[in-house]
């Protein structure tokens, strides 16, 4: 029996509309359900159209794999805060600090560190004095170490004080002055809220790019 069936028979009665009303609440939580689903398999998913680049200093061999702007000397007391990974060191040169500074998978004697500023920079070498520390201790916060806007401006993690606009702590300071933040998913891209110097209030935008240590 269809609904033009019931229509042509006379009024529908109380159970039946009931048993209809039921029905149609239970489809409307169906459809409810799958979005709510689909939602949350996109929030968590990958954002496939950020490109991801895994940067390596060093080829397996132990070979660096980056030029060489300098030659330093210095000493490390912890790992890296801009590029967490365990072979990565905040370190000092003088009163400067290098961060992050690239162990090579077979340390030689005098033991030297590849210190970057940024992925694309070129490596100062830095001679450590003593041995290199022990990882952190507790939970390292994971994220890319730099980043490569819509807008083609390229951001790297800081690593000491960061500005705040209408409320948001912005963790990547750009090359154009600029700073940034991380958001989540944009479309089929990495999310980022960006502010040029003064700015009281953020632009969103897509990242093209990030690099992991």
């Amino acid at each position: 029996m269809d609904v033009g069936d019931i229509r042509e028979r006379g009024p529908v009665g109380p159970a039946l509309r009931f048993v209809l009303l039921v029905a149609v609440v239970i489809f409307a939580l169906a459809g409810c359900a799958s979005a709510a689903k689909h939602h949350a398999a996109t929030a968590g998913a990958a954002a496939p159209g950020t490109t991801t680049v895994h940067f390596h200093p060093y080829a397996t061999g132990g070979h660096l794999t980056v030029g060489v702007g300098d030659v330093v000397r210095g000493q490390c007391w912890t790992t890296s805060i801009a590029a967490p990974s365990p072979n990565a060191y905040r370190c000092f040169q003088g009163n400067k600090i290098l961060d992050p500074c690239f162990a090579a998978p077979h340390p030689a004697n005098p033991l030297q560190l590849a210190c970057l500023a940024a992925p694309w920079s070129r490596a100062v070498m830095l001679q450590v004095s003593g041995r290199l520390p022990a990882p952190a201790s507790g939970t390292t916060v994971s994220r890319p170490w730099a980043l490569q806007l819509s807008n083609g401006v390229r951001c790297v993690a800081s690593t000491g004080t960061v500005p705040a606009v209408a409320g948001v702590n912005l963790t990547y300071h750009c090359a154009d002055g600029a700073d940034a933040a991380l958001g989540g998913v944009s479309g089929s891209r990495l999310a980022a809220q960006y502010a040029p110097p003064g700015a009281n209030a953020l632009t969103n935008m897509t990242v093209t790019t990030v690099w992991d240590a």
